[in-house]
């Protein structure tokens, strides 16, 4: 009864849209999805879209009659080309003032991100605040900006900057370093990769910077209309075994 309901709805919507001279059936005509790659929410496997965020979006727009299709560009062009209506919508976008002058924000994110410390999995570790850590070894990215409450510290002014991530936990496992910062997904989902997962974890307490992506939409004409409906879509989505089963397959903890 559930799926039926679903299928009048997104059939209803689809009629709304056309009503409206929005156009998301014609196959010649994709609706298009720009943004960088980001694994594990975003990125390309074999030629195609994968990730945690992209599955979820393209899953949610299907639901609703429109069929996705990701392209990959340079952040700030993805920017660019969504302000300039060259494209549809931008993938993994956090809100902030200046996107909101030419995006459509749903009511709710397809995910949250947060930087924390990842560290040895037999380590034993505890701090009240960041200058509790100081004592310890921590490895950072090369040239990367976490948030001004981390980069602004001793903690992060003094840390190993390495290339990627593989040579931070790396570093981390040989006991070079101590704590190793990223975003948590990104490095649950690397250090499940590397098969490193047994032997990491997220020091308790650790979680800073947090932020929300979302599927943000142009602003075309209808388009705050599909914003609407792919929000209180998703806000059903994410109450399904489909959507459980995608958090699973990326490593990630609901």
């Amino acid at each position: 009864m559930e799926y039926v309901c679903m299928q009048s709805f997104s059939k209803l919507l689809v009629s709304v849209f056309m009503l409206a001279g929005i156009n998301v059936t014609n196959a010649d005509v994709p609706f298009i999805i720009v943004t960088d790659p980001w694994p594990p929410y975003v990125y390309m496997h074999n030629g195609k879209a994968a990730g945690l965020d992209a599955e979820i979006a393209l899953s949610v727009l299907k639901e609703l009659g429109i069929e996705g299709k990701i392209e990959m560009m340079p952040w700030k062009r993805s920017l660019l080309h969504v302000k300039a209506k060259k494209a549809d919508a931008i993938l993994s976008a956090a809100p902030t003032a200046y996107r909101r002058s030419f995006l459509h924000f749903p009511i709710e994110p397809l995910s949250s991100a947060s930087t924390v410390f990842f560290m040895r999995n037999d380590d034993e570790i505890k701090f009240q605040n960041l200058k509790d850590l100081e004592s310890f070894k921590v490895a950072a990215m090369l040239g990367y900006k976490y948030c001004p409450e981390l980069d602004n510290t001793q903690l992060l002014l003094s840390a190993s900057r390495v290339a990627t991530l593989e040579q931070s936990f790396n570093m981390l496992v040989n006991k070079r370093v101590d704590l190793v910062v990223e975003v948590e997904a990104v490095g649950l989902y690397k250090a499940y990769e590397m098969r490193m997962a047994d032997d990491i974890k997220v020091l308790q307490g650790s979680h800073f910077c947090s932020v929300d992506n979302y599927l943000a939409f142009a602003k075309k004409p209808g388009y705050e209309l599909i914003a609407e409906r792919f929000g209180e879509a998703l806000v059903q989505f994410k109450k399904t075994l489909a959507y459980k089963n995608i958090l699973i397959k990326y490593g990630i903890n609901n």
